[in-house]
């Protein structure tokens, strides 16, 4: 069969990213002290040249490209952020990745980039190419409306940004009460019985039948959501979030609330599977961080959040594991405090912006006030913190069926976007939208090793940002003051 010709734009396409990678023809080399006007145009960008500002058509919309440094080294890792100022240095905006080697399109046809930059019409479905060469940057416009590009002070990105974290990191220390680590049995319960008793008036939590809080969490409009996915003992991605932006202050100034949607313990990773020490400090930080904002942090169940011998991963027992670690190390009035933890968090949430819960949504129609009075329907509890999605590899879940019974019997739209944690559908990424063709339902997932993502909401919906982890406990530890 032979191909159909190329269309008129794709030959365009070619032609321009033929001029571009063409080393008989090198692009013409970016001077910071003006303005580079492109139309349809390429420009080479050396990387000390960087930061820059990339403004997409006209009206134009501004993005920044960054060099990615550690926060624990301040060296470079080769890769570029594309930010959106407007949110990246006031909040904890999204950001788009250019690993050294890798090629990006800048445009709307890419429902992730609309999801975090929120391209208005002037910006094109193809706008850019950006190249990322190691020691110099290629763009190359793709449009007749142009791309602006501009030097940019990094003292008041990259510096600012770096200062910012620090700060955030040395407050995340106070929170806690010194150096992060396991906290003696006496004061580990003295804390987890503080956080307990908060759990037992927790706010904007519909009464039960039993007149406790129930299952169900209604946030308010005048808190930003920040939903981190499953941590899986990851200290190091809890802080890297909790260094970012201005979360610490919002959390302070009750305008902002941290999710954890459940499975902040135990690890994932096949050799640490039977590892239960950086479990206890998970633990130990996020009861600091209830009590510190009792209003403003909140923990939905998973279903590792439990000493159930039902709890395997990898052939390893890790509910058996968990309890007899807990019990070793603290004894078994701490144990019984911390299953009653578990029991009086909630299952689901549920804002003007989104829904979310650990798992999955239920498998039966399940009226608003069974998920309020959840302690009274186990089956209930086991379908929202185990369930997962259906896939030719995994024949027993939901569907899209389920996820819109539950957003009819939860009085919602089914434009609101529903994310869960849980399960992850690939090891490479951290977030995936639209599961298994499932308009508006999203997995976030907070606990792998090379990065951690997390959702918020900026310019009125819902956005993605991928972070990238690095070892933030021991570098804390070892900040002076």
């Amino acid at each position: 069969m032979i191909p159909p010709p190329p269309s008129r734009r794709t030959k365009r396409w070619l032609v321009q990213l033929k001029r571009l990678w063409n080393p008989e023809r090198k692009p013409p080399l970016f001077n910071p002290a003006k303005e580079s006007q492109l139309h349809d145009q390429g420009l080479r960008l050396l990387n000390k040249h960087l930061p820059v500002e990339i403004a997409l058509g006209q009206p134009p919309k501004a993005l920044h490209i960054l060099q990615e440094r550690r926060l624990c080294t301040n060296v470079p890792t080769g890769t570029l952020l594309i930010v959106d100022p407007l949110d990246h240095y006031t909040q904890m905006g999204g950001q788009l990745k250019v690993a050294p080697g890798e090629s990006v399109h800048l445009g709307r046809f890419s429902a992730l980039q609309q999801e975090i930059f929120s391209y208005s019409e002037n910006v094109a479905n193809q706008h850019l190419v950006l190249t990322n060469n190691r020691n110099h940057i290629l763009i190359q416009d793709l449009t007749n409306t142009g791309t602006t590009v501009a030097a940019l002070d990094e003292a008041t990105t990259v510096e600012y940004l770096r200062r910012r974290e620090l700060a955030n990191l040395l407050e995340v220390r106070r929170i806690f009460g010194g150096p992060l680590g396991i906290l003696p049995p006496r004061e580990a319960f003295d804390t987890l019985e503080k956080a307990v008793h908060l759990l037992e008036q927790e706010a904007y939590r519909p009464p039960n039948s039993a007149s406790q809080p129930g299952g169900l969490l209604l946030l308010p409009d005048h808190l930003t959501p920040v939903l981190v996915g499953d941590l899986h003992a990851q200290l190091d991605n809890l802080l890297k979030v909790l260094s970012q932006g201005t979360l610490l202050r919002d959390l302070k100034n009750n305008t902002a609330a941290l999710v954890i949607l459940g499975d902040a313990i135990h690890f994932e990773s096949e050799m640490r599977l039977s590892e239960m020490g950086p479990s206890l400090l998970m633990t130990d930080l996020i009861a600091r961080l209830k009590i510190q904002f009792p209003r403003n942090v909140f923990y939905l169940r998973g279903n590792h959040d439990s000493f159930s011998p039902e709890l395997h991963k990898g052939g390893m027992p890790q509910g058996f594991l968990w309890e007899r670690h807990v019990v070793a190390e603290r004894g078994q009035a701490y144990r019984d405090l911390l299953e009653r933890f578990y029991q009086k968090l909630p299952y689901v949430i549920q804002s003007r912006y989104f829904i979310a819960s650990h798992a999955a949504p239920p498998l039966s129609r399940t009226p608003f006030e069974e998920i309020v009075d959840i302690v009274n329907h186990p089956t209930l509890m086991h379908e929202l913190t185990w369930g997962r999605v259906i896939r030719p590899n995994n024949p027993v879940g939901y569907t899209k069926n389920e996820v819109k019974s539950f957003r009819k019997e939860m009085c919602i739209s089914q434009e609101l976007p529903f994310f869960v944690s849980h399960f992850p559908l690939s090891e490479d990424k951290t977030y995936w939208q639209d599961i298994m063709g499932i308009k508006n339902h999203h997995i976030v997932f907070s606990g792998k090793t090379h990065s951690c993502a997390i959702v918020t909401l900026t310019g009125g919906k819902m956005r993605p940002c991928i972070l990238a982890t690095e070892p933030l406990l021991d570098f804390l530890n070892a900040l002076p003051g």
